[in-house]
């Protein structure tokens, strides 16, 4: 199982700072060091540098697919942009409280790592199946359409998915 996320293309993000050594060994020019390194934009691929790992794979369909990975890049937070912290909390309430990610009392840390890995399969899952959920909702929800439905509007149609695929067969 691999997570991957998408970025749009004309975010910026930051490097880590400097150490302390390398801002003096820099020169003099007074004041505090920064909080943070040099911009990545994701436009400018002259920005970029080289990445921390690289890789690349013969597809049949589409050729050669190029992936790179640069390490602790953080996103910049601006006035008028809004860092969508919402998605990521719902995600995670999700996983918490529906899924039940926190219930296990598990001491071993390879233990929790196949949790959490069992848990994000089936988030996976959920998402999948959005398109094979038809449009049942409770009276006061609003209609979705099928790619638009969310995971947990999509739990609470899993009995009707698999009676229904069980009566295609």
């Amino acid at each position: 199982m691999e997570v991957l996320g998408r970025l749009r293309s004309d975010r910026v993000l930051l490097r880590p700072a400097p150490s302390r050594e390398e801002f003096l060994l820099a020169g003099p020019c007074g004041g505090r060091p920064p909080k943070h390194g040099g911009e990545f934009r994701m436009k400018d691929e002259t920005s970029w540098g080289e990445p921390a790992h690289l890789t690349s794979t013969a597809t049949s369909r589409y050729g050669t697919a190029v992936a790179s990975c640069w390490d602790r890049l953080h996103p910049r937070l601006g006035r008028r942009s809004a860092w969508r912290r919402f998605d990521l909390e719902h995600t995670f309430r999700m996983w918490k409280q529906t899924l039940g990610w926190a219930v296990p009392k598990i001491r071993d840390p390879y233990a929790a790592d196949r949790w959490t890995w069992l848990i994000i399969i089936a988030y996976a899952r959920l998402r999948l199946a959005r398109l094979l959920a038809g449009d049942l909702r409770r009276p006061w929800e609003r209609p979705l359409s099928p790619e638009r439905l969310t995971p947990a509007r999509v739990r609470t149609l899993i009995p009707s998915v698999v009676s229904s695929a069980w009566t295609r067969r």
